[in-house]
């Protein structure tokens, strides 16, 4: 099996940082946006939308739907059943309740939306329950984009056919995938976890190691070959690839790609 190309490692890398960055100003600007808001009243059976509500929901304005046509504006399965059991509970236990779910507008366009609800109690009897509704989909889409780009770069450090470890900006152990177990001799992964990269390097290579750790730190990616130590302490000569680890411009650590030559 080839090795994965290094490149592929720094894309995922840039593509991660730019999502958490998209995320981050979305979460700010989301919270300052306009909040659209309901309410049941249980004494007249009576269910009321802001305008945004009703928006958001994609139905003209001054549309008064019932309790049971609102919720069904929610996706079948999970999203239905579970708005469906936190009114329930709310208005039985005055339990509160935060959810983000999708939706089903009425022209039939999929959105996440935040539902909050809160019940209001007299003599030990609930009256209303009331909330704040808001529109997310962008927020969760990239939620969704940054889970799925951080899982296929796991998989890609994880499945690497090639031994790889990651070091923070001192030159410590932060990770190591599985054929470096077998590469280096480990059984477990806590036994070097926080070791200096410095451990595997023969004495009279410690200068070169340093000089290799520095120039990765400055931002550059390259391949140089080195005699380790394996954990075990028996000597191999090995081909590295040295990849930086950027985060919002800045290189927080490296990697390194091992092949035993």
């Amino acid at each position: 099996m080839p090795a994965v190309n290094p490149l592929r490692m720094i894309g995922f890398q840039s593509n991660i940082a730019e999502l958490k960055k998209q995320e981050l100003l979305l979460r700010v600007t989301n919270e300052t946006a306009e909040i659209g808001g309901w309410e049941y009243d249980l004494r007249t059976g009576k269910l009321f939308w802001s305008e945004l509500t009703r928006e958001i929901h994609e139905v003209e304005p001054g549309y008064t739907p019932d309790v049971e046509t609102a919720i069904n504006f929610y996706k079948e399965g999970k999203s239905r059943d579970t708005v469906r059991q936190r009114v329930q509970a709310c208005i039985e236990t005055g339990a509160s309740f935060d959810e983000v779910l999708e939706l089903v507008t009425a022209t039939g366009k999929t959105k996440w939306v935040q539902t909050k609800g809160k019940a209001q109690f007299e003599n030990g009897k609930c009256i209303r329950i009331y909330g704040a509704f808001r529109d997310v989909t962008k927020e969760r889409t990239l939620q969704l984009q940054l889970q799925l780009a951080t899982q296929e770069f796991r998989s890609l450090f994880d499945n690497n056919p090639d031994a790889v470890a990651a070091f923070d900006a001192q030159g410590n152990v932060i990770a190591i995938n599985q054929q470096m177990l077998v590469a280096g001799e480990i059984e477990d992964p806590a036994q070097v976890i926080g070791t200096h990269y410095s451990r595997f390097v023969p004495p009279h290579r410690q200068p070169e190691a340093q000089q290799h750790h520095e120039r990765t730190m400055s931002g550059q990616c390259h391949t140089y070959e080195i005699e380790l130590f394996t954990f075990t302490g028996r000597l191999r000569f090995v081909s590295v690839v040295s990849v930086p680890v950027i985060v919002d411009e800045q290189v927080i650590g490296t990697y390194a790609i091992i092949r035993d030559i």
